[in-house]
């Protein structure tokens, strides 16, 4: 069975944890040996011991792990987004989304009412961007590969909205999401790139999503001024919450948000 990112992140952290507890615990069996007679002893030999009932008891937790997995892995072949349910996501906003009609980057016209009844998470970008907008992609790439393979694959798509229609056509867009070596790793499926005019794009940023969008031609890199900030809307097509994900209680949040807004 595929073992759920968020295990995975928590078994990488855990063997770190575990690996300075061993160093610690050497070190402190080497400097008060007396203090705790409970110490193995035997120089070499008694530590190894040690850390072969560490091992013993870290697969066994291991094992527990993937045994709850299988119990709450939801639907046949599939595992949650998330298994953490400690996991805390943010209180819903539940403003009305905007409506709009852009070009993909296949040159097919596309509106929100293309997604109703799915989860929407949107962000707003450029590809001339050469600061904040590559960074955001990486973060919109990792929710989707987090999402892949989840009960909620099918049930959530990704729109990323340019605000740079007079560079960034369809072709541009293209190349950017989905070329093999040069694109950000996006699944046309899953994920997709859509483009307009600025008076159109501009206002449905600034007005309807309700995110700052303007010029800034001094700053080399960046010559539009734009939010970092996503966007999850729900299936009953509201604004659920904004998302930074730079911070790390937002990349928890809004991956608890998904599951729950899916399950709804």
């Amino acid at each position: 069975m595929t073992q759920p990112f968020e295990d995975n992140q928590d078994k990488n952290e855990s063997d770190k944890e575990q690996s300075a507890n061993d160093s610690a615990s050497e070190s402190r069996d080497q400097t008060h040996e007396s203090a705790h007679p409970s110490t193995p002893k035997g120089g070499i030999q008694g530590v190894q011991s040690l850390v072969v009932w560490i091992i013993a008891i870290v697969a066994l937790g291991a094992a527990a792990v993937m045994t709850v997995d299988v119990l709450i892995g939801g639907a046949p072949g599939k595992r949650n987004v998330l298994n953490d349910t400690s996991v805390d996501g943010k209180q819903p906003l539940l403003l009305d989304a905007p409506k709009w009609q852009l070009t993909d980057a296949f040159g097919k016209t596309v509106s929100n009412d293309d997604f109703k009844g799915k989860v929407m998470i949107y962000d707003f970008i450029f590809t001339r961007c050469a600061l904040v907008c590559p960074i955001m992609s990486m973060q919109m790439a990792d929710i989707q590969n987090t999402l892949k393979g989840t009960t909620a694959e099918d049930k959530v798509e990704i729109v990323s909205i340019s605000i740079d229609g007079a560079h960034d056509t369809p072709e541009v867009l293209k190349k950017y999401g989905y070329d093999p070596e040069r694109g950000v790793g996006a699944d046309p499926e899953m994920w997709h790139f859509v483009t307009g005019d600025q008076a159109t794009v501009w206002p449905l940023v600034d007005k309807q999503f309700l995110l700052p969008v303007d010029e800034q031609p001094e700053v080399e890199g960046m010559p539009i001024a734009h939010s970092a900030k996503f966007v999850l809307v729900d299936k009953q097509g509201r604004i659920y919450n904004y998302y930074d994900l730079n911070e790390k209680e937002d990349r928890s949040a809004i991956l608890a948000d998904i599951e729950r807004l899916i399950n709804q």
